[in-house]
């Protein structure tokens, strides 16, 4: 496989994971406001802070506007936003319009619906009627576009690489979403002890990941360490940190075998050891929040490893090729 061809099967994944988890925040913090008293600074912005758009949200809007209406439209609609649900759909297509001789056409079908419908004046309508169906919409048809990757393509490096970007952006992901709500939390400790609107918190995070059943077959309390010992920890669960970590270096383990590359990408291992060592008490007393953003940190340097070693290949001496050229 070609170096540009692996990096694109990389992104593809990274943006269609992208899409479903700004879906899910949107949907799960909308029922939220609904249901809570937020202040107005509290509802939206914070998110706009997270995916790292917080100057350019400025520099369009204005330094003091927290707007919510003009928040969620930004998050949603504004081609002038990277990591926007219509600006990433429209990545997500073109990554997948590049590598059509490699995925399915069912695959690209399913993602070429997905653009034409969020582009269409027919889901603009639903979002102006209801928000939470249109949420539901595109994570349903985000499903749809996974079940056709699952079934319908072959196991082969492209895969690897395309469930390693999924993977690795689910972390990064899941760590922000996290930050976000711990955040929030913070601002209603009282003492440090656990009060009913944290509960409501933890049990939102939850949701998001579609995570209660799976929680509460083995917790009773609904609480920072028990959540967040299981959204770290967790093996079984495919949102927890370590369990996509180890699984990024099985994918890694088995490009070596698929690949004439070696799977050196040090970062990795270092940071599953990190985390190996570490415990739920101890990441809330040293800080939650400076724990989740090494993760973000980390996340970004793996990636930067992958980069280099797959997408970004040292070109051979052309002496190498003598007795081919000759």
């Amino acid at each position: 496989m070609i170096s540009r061809s692996a990096e694109q099967c990389f992104w593809l994944c990274r943006h269609l994971e992208r899409i479903t988890h700004v879906a899910r925040f949107m949907s799960v913090n909308y029922n939220y406001i609904l249901d809570n008293t937020l202040d107005n600074d509290d509802q939206w912005y914070p998110f706009i802070i997270a995916i790292g758009e917080e100057q350019r949200f400025r520099e369009l809007y204005g330094e003091n506007n927290t707007n919510n209406t003009l928040i969620q439209d930004y998050i949603i609609w504004e081609m002038n936003n990277p990591v926007s649900i219509i600006q990433t759909v429209n990545l997500a297509r073109e990554n997948a319009r590049i590598i059509r001789d490699i995925i399915s056409n069912e695959l690209w079908e399913s993602i070429n619906s997905l653009w034409l419908w969020i582009t269409s004046e027919k889901s603009q309508k639903i979002y102006l009627k209801d928000k939470t169906e249109f949420y539901r919409i595109i994570k349903n048809r985000i499903n749809i576009v996974y079940g056709q990757l699952y079934d319908s393509t072959l196991q082969d490096e492209a895969y690897c690489f395309m469930m390693l970007g999924l993977l690795l952006e689910r972390i990064n992901q899941t760590a922000r979403i996290i930050d976000i709500k711990s955040y929030r939390i913070s601002l209603y400790e009282i003492s440090n002890r656990e009060s009913s609107i944290e509960t409501l918190y933890w049990l939102s995070i939850l949701k998001f990941f579609s995570a209660n059943e799976a929680f509460l077959k083995y917790n009773t309390l609904i609480d920072r360490q028990h959540v967040a010992h299981f959204l770290i920890f967790e093996g079984r669960f495919p949102h927890a940190i370590l369990y996509c970590l180890k699984n990024s270096q099985i994918i890694l383990n088995r490009l070596e075998e698929e690949t004439s590359y070696k799977n050196d990408i040090q970062s990795i291992d270092y940071f599953i050891n990190e985390i190996n060592l570490l415990d739920t008490k101890k990441i809330i007393q040293e800080g939650f929040n400076d724990f989740l953003t090494n993760v973000v940190n980390q996340v970004s340097e793996i990636c930067n490893e992958i980069q280099k070693k797959y997408f970004e290949p040292e070109i051979s001496h052309t002496k190498n090729f003598k007795g081919f050229l000759s």
